[in-house]
């Protein structure tokens, strides 16, 4: 059997069990029965409106059921997914429909029109007039077909989108859920924005296996959370790091705070080591930490089977992924060196979206480089010490942002750090650091902390407070925002508050 679109899951599953839950989204709910009419009878409007085969299409709406309908309809006419956040204003979807000239934008909340698009409207009299629409049941595409543009979740500029095509999406569906042993009779919470890459693509795949998704996207408190979560029986969910440290504020004196699921899979950002330890034993003794990219899916897990010596690492290889660290020549380096990440998996994409020179900066010889630096070890765990981009370079001596701001996360006051380059001095660049705490603790206290775990060129020059740390939406701190926040002079204070 050749699988040339990704929908004939959704028959599949429709026909050998079609009664059983797919979405649960707040008091609603859809079976895989009505999941596939809907998607068969949306896509047939869809197609009555001009929706067809490699057409690029915007899709600005909330994180509900008819949100998974409209993606699969798509899918299903061949149609090639950009995925919007709802959340932009009229400035970031002009810009994004732009840059992928996107023709049309499918929304369920009217707004300002943007140029050289049109736009359709998923409301209750347009959903109402589709299930009347003839059903579309087949497709032309093939699995070379693109189905998606799988943006970044980048802090500046215009996202890069490389198109994914039906093919490596069911590669990626097959290895992912593989990795962390996900079965059909999973309750997988998306609890992440589907606009948000790990949020959808974990959402398709749960529901392409015929499996049942729960729909608790944010705004959310870490207590709401956690109720929804037990009380919905779930038993696999993804969540940044951010929200895990929320959880872990929370207490359960009878055991552990989750005691049904069977993976909580964190990702897009890092958990320290210290933090693994805590997850384990206050949320869940089957904590997955994941290290992946929007663009080509996971490389890595750190498994809950994987020895507590490796807690300061990504774990190893996710199945059929290879990984290889290479030098600014592309050239592999010696085990234990660090340089740049470079892997191969069946989901890694040929470039991003008519944009070669983002395409020659981070393909190279069928491998993707995603900008991260870092090491193996001699039995193969990986290791990620920072962003190239972020690498601080003091008196002519390369510092990985990451071995500071573990050490500075091993003080029991500190709940959050990142550390910058600070330009300023005769040294070229400083270590500076900026850290939320949770008690009491002076600058010159954790300065002398970090004295006694690093070496004392890596020391931070000054530590500054603040409430909290800016973060894209995909949880990762934005450092160049700290950065342009750091004072102009050595004794000066943060410009403005982080927000």
């Amino acid at each position: 059997m050749k699988i040339d679109n990704v929908t004939y899951c959704l028959i599949n599953n429709a026909e050998r069990r079609p009664h059983h839950t797919a979405v649960i989204d707040g008091d609603r709910q859809i079976d895989y029965q009505m999941l596939e009419l809907h998607v068969e009878r949306f896509a047939g409007a869809l197609k009555e409106q001009g929706v067809a085969a490699g057409q690029i299409v915007g899709v600005s709406m909330k994180d509900t059921i008819e949100l998974i309908v409209i993606i699969f309809s798509l899918m299903r006419l061949g149609a090639i997914l950009l995925p919007f956040d709802f959340r932009w204003t009229a400035a970031e979807r002009r810009a994004v429909a732009a840059a992928f000239q996107a023709k049309l934008i499918i929304t369920d909340t009217p707004f300002v029109p943007v140029e050289k698009t049109r736009s359709i409207v998923i409301d209750q009299a347009w959903q109402t007039a589709a299930m009347a629409a003839p059903a579309v049941t087949g497709w032309s595409t093939t699995a070379d077909s693109p189905v998606m543009l799988s943006l970044s979740s980048g802090t500046t500029g215009t996202p890069k989108g490389p198109l994914v095509t039906h093919g490596l999406y069911m590669a990626r569906f097959f290895y992912e859920s593989m990795a962390v042993s996900s079965t059909q009779d999973d309750v997988n919470m998306c609890a992440l924005p589907m606009y948000f890459g790990a949020g959808r693509n974990i959402t398709l795949q749960h529901l392409m296996m015929g499996a049942t998704v729960v729909m608790y996207t944010p705004p959310y408190e870490a207590a709401e959370l956690a109720l929804e979560i037990n009380r919905r029986n779930v038993n696999s969910v993804f969540l940044v790091p951010t929200i895990i440290r929320r959880l872990l504020k929370l207490s359960n004196p009878e055991g552990v705070l989750f005691p049904k699921l069977r993976a909580l899979i964190s990702g897009a950002a890092p958990l320290y080591e210290e933090e693994v330890r805590r997850v384990r034993q206050a949320l869940t003794p089957n904590l997955y930490v994941s290290y992946g990219t929007t663009e080509a899916g996971v490389i890595c897990y750190l498994t809950p089977q994987h020895e507590d010596r490796k807690l300061g690492s990504v774990g190893k290889p996710a199945f059929l992924s290879d990984v290889k660290i290479l030098d600014d020549n592309y050239n592999p380096l010696p085990q234990g060196e660090i340089g740049r990440i470079s892997f191969d998996t069946p989901a890694v994409p040929s470039g991003f979206y008519k944009n070669p020179q983002a395409t020659a900066e981070s393909f190279h010889g069928g491998r993707f480089l995603p900008g991260d630096l870092g090491r193996v070890d001699e039995e193969g765990y990986v290791f990620i010490v920072g962003r190239s981009k972020d690498m601080i370079l003091r008196a002519g001596v390369n510092i990985y942002p990451g071995d500071v701001e573990s050490s500075i996360l091993m003080h029991e006051a500190v709940v959050d750090a990142a550390v910058v380059g600070w330009h300023i001095g005769e040294k070229g660049e400083e270590v500076a650091a900026v850290v939320v705490v949770k008690s009491s603790v002076s600058e010159a206290d954790l300065i002398e902390h970090c004295r006694g775990l690093i070496a004392p060129y890596k020391v931070p020059r000054r530590i500054f407070f603040a409430d909290k740390l800016p973060r894209s939406e995909g949880g990762k701190i934005a450092k160049a925002r700290i950065a342009a926040l750091l004072p102009d002079k050595l004794d000066g204070k943060l410009k403005s508050e982080m927000d």
